[in-house]
């Protein structure tokens, strides 16, 4: 519960702008490298960081 507690609106933001920034920039490096793979679960993984920060504010707010 106290992650939970920690969430804040600043946090969120931040949460966002790293799931942005490996979603976007860095696949598209790593696609330009021929790492394909990669590219595909570094977006996987910044597309899910920024689900689970809204999922994780939201259940903050209307909780705690």
């Amino acid at each position: 519960m106290r992650i939970i507690k920690i969430f804040n609106g600043y946090f969120l933001i931040l949460m966002i702008i790293q799931g942005l920034v490996l979603a976007f920039f860095d696949s598209r490096s790593f696609s330009k490298s021929n790492l394909r793979d990669v590219s595909k679960k570094a977006k996987f993984l910044g597309i899910g960081f920024i689900i689970i920060s809204v999922c994780i504010y939201l259940v903050n707010t209307f909780t705690v």
